[in-house]
């Protein structure tokens, strides 16, 4: 039992460090795209925040973690807010337009999260 769980420990290492290492080679699967009117400090902590939750979700998904399925948009929608008041609470100047942009691109949650995983599991190195 013990020997299982370091397996999985090791495997969900694993896993997170090739997640680390996709995000960084994957542009496409990047909040970069958000198709912002400028880009500023605020802009880029919104794109910081939804790499690190869209990195962490598609982990999920890879691993096949039940958590994956409590995904929901209205957990989204509240991590949403959240993430642009915390950048807001960071001294730096929000756009209107921003905030529409960042709250229009996490709409398409699923579409960020699948795709990140589908690339890493295209990239995963096999068992």
């Amino acid at each position: 039992m013990g020997h299982s769980r370091g397996r999985l420990r090791r495997r969900l290492l694993g896993v997170s460090l090739l997640v680390l290492v996709v995000r960084a080679h994957v542009p496409e699967a990047s909040a970069a795209n958000i198709s912002w009117a400028g880009r500023g400090p605020f802009e880029a902590c919104l794109e910081t925040a939804a790499d690190a939750w869209i990195g962490a979700r598609a982990a999920l998904v890879v691993n096949q973690d039940a958590a994956a399925s409590r995904i929901n948009d209205a957990g989204v929608a509240a991590w949403t807010v959240a993430a642009v008041e915390q950048c807001r609470t960071q001294g730096v100047a929000a756009e209107a337009t921003s905030v529409e942009r960042f709250e229009k691109h996490m709409t398409r949650w699923r579409e960020h999260i699948y795709d990140l995983a589908s690339s890493i599991r295209q990239k995963a190195p096999p068992d």
